[in-house]
C-alpha cells in the first residue's frame, strides 16, 4: 500500500477537533520504524512522559500513529492508529492501514468503537437562509463542541448538528 509521511501542520490543518481511536496495531514504535521507514517524532507530554508520533496519508485518508517508547529503559509498546474526527470511511481506512502493515483486522489488538460513516452533521444557515454543510463527524460532543467555536466567533450566522438518519 502506497503512503506518504506528511507534517503535523497538515494533520492540525484537516483535524477540527480531536482524532478518533482507529485500531491498536500489533507492533512496537520500533519495529513499525523498521517495517515501512517512518521515524517517530519523540514529545515529551504532561502526565504521559515520552510519546512518539508519525502522521502518514493514504490517498485522501491521514493517520496519526501514537505510541510510547521510552529508549532509556529500552521499553517499548504497541502503537494505535487514530483517524481525523470527521473521517468518512473508517473501514476503507483501516483496510489501508492493515495493508500497509501486512496484517488482517483479526490481528489487530483493538479495534475503535466509530467504524461507521460520521452520523452527525454540522451546518450553518447563511444570510440568504441556504443550508451549507460544514462537516460529518462520528461523535455528535465534537459536532457540538465545534457548533459552539463557531458561534463563539460573533457571527450571524445560525449553526447546527443534525443526526443523520
Amino acid at each position: 500500500m502506497k503512503f506518504e509521511i506528511i507534517s503535523n501542520e497538515i494533520w492540525l490543518k484537516s483535524e477540527m477537533a480531536s482524532p478518533h481511536f482507529l485500531c491498536q496495531l500489533p507492533f512496537s514504535v520500533s519495529e513499525i520504524e523498521a517495517m515501512i521507514g517512518v521515524e517517530f517524532e519523540e514529545l515529551i507530554e504532561d502526565g504521559l512522559g515520552s510519546v512518539c508520533y508519525a502522521f502518514i496519508s493514504f490517498d485522501n485518508h491521514q493517520v496519526l500513529l501514537k505510541g510510547f517508547n521510552n529508549r532509556s529503559i529500552k521499553e517499548d509498546f504497541s502503537v494505535c492508529a487514530y483517524m481525523h474526527s470527521s473521517e468518512r470511511s473508517p473501514v476503507e481506512l483501516l483496510r489501508k492501514v492493515t495493508k500497509t502493515f501486512g496484517i488482517d483486522e483479526s490481528q489487530l489488538l483493538e479495534l475503535g468503537e466509530y467504524m461507521d460513516s460520521p452520523k452527525y452533521i454540522l451546518s450553518r444557515l447563511d444570510d440568504n437562509n441556504n443550508e451549507v454543510e460544514i462537516n460529518r463527524f462520528h461523535d455528535k460532543r465534537v459536532a457540538e463542541y465545534l457548533r459552539k467555536k463557531y458561534e463563539d466567533r460573533g457571527h450571524k450566522q445560525d449553526y447546527y448538528v443534525q443526526e443523520i438518519i
